[in-house]
């Protein structure tokens, strides 16, 4: 296996057709700066998105903890109240006045009936007179027949008749288990007109309906109604606020509305969101306490406590653009933060690049103008970085070509006069000595020639003669050429 220090790692960047030879082709400056951003930007927006997130979870789980709990406090509050309402119930279906006056009242004549009524009356007022809460006691007998036993008899409350058969049939249904129900004015026979009972006893109602037996015979004697002004329940949660958008309101089991917080929520009519009835059934079932699901076409966060007695949900509603309000508000500041930091990143990218790009700029200008023969370039830089000591070194490299041209320039100047003196040293002398000796010898052949009888021997000593001054005379032959001379 071998070493570590002697293995051959590929490097990328030396690829010329690969990510390296890509960002090869782009310039310095744009690498940088793209370098920087991204950085910069890619750290930001992971840890913006981590941040978004877990913030986002922390505050859904600590609204849905608080609205989980706010919902179980309401219930058991609620749960309390129809515990009271209930045991109230049973203590006026079994109390000796009611329990003789419905085993008798087809032996009672009109007097006795009324009479009967009156102490009814006279008897529970002391029961409710400090609470509010109960607006209306009905005393039904076995053949259905009323008797006011709490109440007011100036403005008596009526129940339109199929709504009461209906509601005292399931009652009968139940042999004595408490029937809970919602009245409203379409259920309610009320003065047309002169809104008293609305005023005075709201205008929404919830009644507890049960049916009761004789204690001495066993068997049904009667019904009895309780009306509980509706707003009793409701002051429970009215002035609870879990958040802007936010209900919160009751509901059966059948999907009926009971009571809520807000006036848009229509109270005795079917929710309107009536899958949420059934996602409230499942989510009990499977023990959960909180869910999401869709409200009015947006999601919402639900919460809600059953009250197994009366088969109710309190339920709670928080559209999650609540839920998200402090979110988002903390993601527009980290939004805004990476906005500066990329703006700052790409400032000093620019400036940092700039240093780079700048001296390498004035780098290659020089290099062109010494390419083209300007040994005069010069680089200033007097920084102390790796550009500087480049830019230092080529300084170096022209000085020393410049010298070194200067030289062979020089050595070349003085070649050449060395070579011209050489040759004129060597011209000089030969040329007068050959031409002195022309001169002689022209003259000695004139000389003969101008004898007759010499003709043809000067002809052959001025041949001679021209041999002679060509070779350069003899040493024997310059005392006499001076001599001639």
């Amino acid at each position: 296996m071998k070493p570590l220090a002697n293995r051959s790692f590929p490097n990328f960047l030396e690829n010329p057709i690969g990510f390296g030879g890509l960002l090869r082709r782009v310039k310095i400056r744009h690498r940088l700066i793209v370098s920087f951003s991204v950085l910069t930007l890619v750290p930001l927006l992971i840890t913006a998105a981590f941040a978004y997130q877990q913030s986002t979870q922390a505050i859904k789980n600590k609204i849905s903890t608080y609205s989980m709990e706010v919902m179980n406090q309401v219930s058991v509050n609620i749960r309390n109240d129809l515990v009271k309402f209930e045991n109230d119930s049973v203590d006026i279906a079994f109390s000796d006045l009611v329990q003789n006056t419905l085993e008798n009242y087809g032996r009672l004549n009109e007097w006795e009936k009324k009479d009967a009524e009156f102490q009814m009356q006279k008897t529970i007022v002391k029961k409710f007179a400090l609470y509010t809460g109960v607006t209306d006691v009905l005393i039904y007998t076995a053949d259905r027949t009323k008797l006011t036993a709490y109440g007011d008899t100036n403005f008596k409350l009526q129940f339109k008749e199929d709504f009461l058969d209906a509601l005292l049939d399931e009652a009968h249904a139940k042999s004595g288990v408490p029937v809970w129900s919602v009245s409203t004015d379409e259920q309610e026979d009320n003065f047309v007109g002169y809104p008293y009972r609305q005023v005075n006893y709201g205008e929404n109602g919830l009644l507890l309906a049960r049916s009761f037996k004789s204690i001495e015979l066993g068997a049904p004697i009667g019904y009895l109604v309780m009306r509980i002004d509706e707003r009793h329940i409701a002051e429970k949660f009215s002035g609870m606020n879990l958040g802007t958008g936010s209900n919160i309101f009751i509901l059966n089991g059948s999907g009926t509305v009971i009571s809520a917080d807000n006036p848009d929520i229509a109270i005795g009519k079917a929710y309107p969101e009536q899958f949420l009835v059934e996602a409230l059934k499942g989510h009990r079932e499977r023990g959960e306490l909180t869910f999401n699901s869709t409200v009015g076409g947006k999601p919402h966060l639900i919460a809600y406590a059953y009250i197994p007695g009366s088969d109710w949900y309190v339920v709670s509603t928080i559209p999650y653009t609540y839920l998200n309000n402090e979110s988002v508000g903390m993601w527009r500041t980290i939004a805004f933060l990476g906005l500066l930091c990329i703006l700052v990143a790409l400032y000093l990218s620019y400036v940092v690049s700039r240093s780079i790009s700048k001296p390498m700029l004035k780098l290659i200008n020089s290099m062109n103008n010494l390419k083209k023969g300007n040994f005069v370039t010069r680089v200033e830089d007097h920084s102390t970085d790796e550009l500087g000591v480049m830019t230092a070194h080529f300084n170096t490299m022209v000085g020393n070509l410049r010298s070194l041209i200067e030289e062979v320039k020089s050595q070349e100047k003085q070649k050449r006069l060395a070579e011209l003196k050489a040759l004129q040293a060597q011209i000089n002398p030969h040329f007068l000595s050959n031409t002195l000796n022309t001169v002689k010898w022209m003259a000695i052949c004139k000389r003969r020639t101008i004898s007759p009888t010499s003709s043809r021997r000067s002809s052959g000593c001025c041949t001679a003669a021209w041999a002679k001054a060509a070779n350069g005379p003899a040493s024997g032959e310059k005392s006499s050429t001076s001599k001639t001379t």
